[in-house]
């Protein structure tokens, strides 16, 4: 275990003092540490206080940074935090199981709070996945279930960042690139410290073909959140794929592979041997090209050109076309 949390208490009449610190077990520096300081009325809303308190800071210093004080604003009903907080761990591994239980939690999250906008903004993105991935019965139900869900954010608050970099995600997957940027950007002025919503506008920088901007972005991503998912990476490779810094692209692919791997999250595999395969094929590397071709149907055997033209939604087809001429010489049709 490498880190330790512990505390002291101190009573005097009707006053509370309760002191925390977060210890690094390894190093054995103080990471953070605070005092609160009550009286003591309703011992069981005082310890859910304190309880949500500390929760918050952990999440901050150890994990999502600072984006978790922001979520923790949204409610004071620590049973809705805690579930919200729970299905993001599930939500970015990008699995279908976890995305089930992610959406499961969020609507548990919102019946212990049903003013708490964060669940509502967590279930449209499930579905969004899902919409993507075809892990449900009606991809077009998914899509409108994801602008329902959104719909009823914007009902509690027009001003929350994923909200926008939300609805900017709409806007790219009908084809309205320009507006997708200009929801985007709002959302990171909304949020100039989400790592989510600055990976997100990557994603829409890189169909809009603005790839140096899609690779600011996305660092600035990883600076944030300590504990990024690993589809940061595959972000960042690609950016660098089209860039033509192919080696680079390369090394950051491997990142992404050995993040994917200890953490679980193992649902994309097949595009890092997409990255592989496509940036061997620009390095004259054949034979590990073709290799890597192979690897992306064992890992998705449904992956075809066709389907991925579904998904590539490059604002210039020619990126797109680029991407597939790759592939084809990899030995993927």
């Amino acid at each position: 275990m490498q880190y330790i949390l512990e505390g002291s208490l101190r009573k005097s009449n009707r006053r509370l003092r309760i002191t925390v610190q977060l210890v690094d077990a390894v190093s054995g520096h103080h990471l953070w540490a605070n005092r609160y300081d009550r009286e003591l009325n309703d011992i069981f809303s005082l310890q859910d206080e304190i309880a949500f308190k500390v929760l918050t800071a952990l999440q901050v210093k150890l994990t999502e940074g600072e984006q978790a004080a922001f979520w923790a604003k949204r409610t004071t009903n620590l049973e809705s935090f805690l579930k919200y907080l729970q299905a993001r761990n599930q939500l970015w591994g990008i699995t279908k199981e976890g995305h089930f239980k992610a959406k499961q939690m969020s609507y548990e999250a919102i019946e212990a709070d049903e003013s708490y906008i964060d669940p509502y903004i967590l279930i449209a993105w499930v579905n969004m996945f899902e919409a993507r991935f075809g892990w449900s019965d009606s991809r077009e139900a998914s899509f409108q279930n994801a602008i329902m869900m959104v719909e009823r954010a914007r009902s509690l608050d027009d001003h929350h960042p994923e909200v926008h970099i939300l609805s900017g995600i709409f806007h790219l997957y009908n084809g309205e690139h320009s507006t997708a940027v200009e929801k985007g950007q709002k959302a990171i002025v909304l949020a100039p410290n989400n790592a989510d919503v600055h990976a997100v506008m990557a994603h829409i920088l890189r169909f809009n073909g603005r790839f140096g901007e899609a690779i600011v972005m996305i660092r600035k991503a990883i600076r944030l959140q300590p504990f990024y998912p690993a589809w940061f990476l595959a972000e960042l490779a690609l950016c660098y794929y089209y860039l033509d810094k192919f080696r680079e692209a390369l090394e950051t692919a491997e990142q992404f592979k050995e993040l994917s791997i200890s953490r679980n999250e193992t649902e994309l595999l097949y595009l890092y041997y997409a990255i592989l395969a496509m940036n061997y094929v620009r390095l004259g590397r054949e034979k590990e090209a073709k290799r890597a071709a192979r690897n992306v149907i064992r890992e998705f055997p449904g992956y075809s050109l066709e389907w991925d033209k579904n998904y590539g939604l490059y604002k210039d087809k020619e990126h797109l076309e680029r991407q597939h001429r790759d592939l084809r010489k990899a030995g993927i049709t």
